[in-house]
């Protein structure tokens, strides 16, 4: 996929919504969607912890995802896992030793690029908290269907419209990846894939999502814009 290609395809990013300082007992939070796709995130912190949890040089950052029906499952627990280690990467955790910083994400409705959405929420979040962060971060998810094109935030219905038949087919269906990068030089802070990707499609890929991330870096500021004119006295 070309350079045009690859910006023809961000307008076909899914809409962003965002309502933070939603929660009034959370340090910051958000109520977010990403098409139909909604999560709610709360932040707590820094605040004490358990001896047993406290780190002398630093503060924790502790991940709770929750569903709205239903136990966690494993793959839960490998996105909290994922999560947890971007925010370590963000935040300046040595600021606030033997302290925690506790993050809950409860799921609303899942149709689609549900890690994105979660990613992009938590940074949001932390946004309105007021902690201090070295850069901030955002999420986009892309999957590749049966004849090799590249969908840029899949929905749940996008992805059920490419089934494929055969096996080799099914497995570049369910090819997908998640990269997560900042917004100092959009480096890679992360990266989740599944199914089979060669080199050429990771590539295309990285830059459709790097191109992807100036979009959701400037829906951040929009955010933050309307809570300051909310702040402000007329």
């Amino acid at each position: 996929m070309d350079q045009q290609d690859a910006e023809d395809n961000i307008k076909y990013f899914r809409t962003c919504v965002a309502n933070t300082n939603v929660l009034s007992r959370s340090d910051g939070s958000v109520n977010y969607s990403q098409g139909d796709t909604t999560v709610l995130v709360g932040v707590h912190g820094p605040a004490e912890t358990r001896i047993s949890k406290q780190q002398s040089d630093k503060a924790i950052v502790e991940i709770t995802l929750k569903r709205k029906t239903g136990h966690q499952t494993c793959a839960d627990k490998f996105k909290e896992n994922l999560i947890q280690r971007t925010c370590e990467a963000a935040l300046l955790c040595v600021l606030h030793p033997r302290t925690s910083i506790s993050v809950v994400i409860q799921i609303l409705q899942d149709s689609g690029s549900l890690l994105a959405c979660c990613v992009n929420a938590v940074c949001l979040a932390l946004i309105d908290s007021g902690l201090p962060m070295k850069h901030l971060f955002t999420a986009i998810h892309c999957s590749i269907d049966d004849e090799g094109n590249i969908n840029l935030d899949p929905s749940t219905t996008t992805q059920q419209q490419n089934n494929s038949t055969t096996e080799q087919q099914q497995q570049q269906q369910n090819s997908s990846i998640t990269f997560v990068v900042d917004n100092i030089n959009n480096d890679v802070i992360m990266v989740n894939s599944s199914g089979l990707i060669n080199s050429d499609r990771y590539t295309a890929c990285l830059n459709m999502c790097r191109k992807a991330s100036h979009t959701m870096f400037k829906f951040y500021r929009d955010v933050v814009q309307q809570r300051m004119n909310q702040l402000t006295p007329n």
